[in-house]
């Protein structure tokens, strides 16, 4: 809107930012979220970095506190509960979902994600991601993603082979 302006007082506009909120609005209003719908997930200074949705859940990963999951119908059944503290993102964009589980980079390596469980799956290439790791962390952070290929039920994942990869 236009503000008046006047000599003696400045105007400013302030907006909250919960880096680990969960914000939903007010049924049919979905442009107001009031403090009271809210979903605070895990601490406040490791901030949420992917989202996905199942059947009936949504999984929230965070880069050091791990994985979470919020299931329930409505927010007044919604619980909020740790998945894996341990599992860790690396790449955000590798995060993707592939016949009903998750496939994405973590710290320990590629692993699936069940509404009960993490496992990893990338044992038989463990060396590879981890020397990958070492000498090109940053550029598999920053150009790392996945591809879900729900024909084949192939999860593909493309990581850039050097720390000077810019694609």
């Amino acid at each position: 809107p236009q503000l008046e302006t006047t000599s003696n007082a400045n105007q400013t506009s302030t907006n909250d930012e919960y880096r680990n909120g969960l914000m939903f609005s007010k049924l049919g209003e979905p442009e107001a979220v009031p403090l009271k719908n809210i979903l605070r997930v895990g601490s406040s200074d490791d901030p949420i970095v992917r989202i996905l949705s199942s059947k009936d859940s949504l999984f929230i990963f965070k880069r050091r506190d791990g994985a979470f999951i919020l299931r329930g119908e409505n927010a007044d059944n919604w619980v909020l509960s740790e998945l894996d503290s341990t599992c860790r993102v690396v790449a955000p964009e590798s995060i993707v979902q592939l016949n009903g589980l998750i496939y994405g980079l973590f710290e320990s390596g590629i692993c699936e994600v069940s509404d009960t469980s993490v496992a990893v799956i990338s044992d038989p290439i463990k060396d590879k991601i981890l020397t990958l790791y070492g000498t090109a962390l940053d550029a598999v952070r920053e150009y790392a993603f996945g591809i879900s290929y729900e024909t084949d039920g192939k999860y593909i994942l493309c990581l850039p082979s050097a720390s000077t990869d810019t694609f």
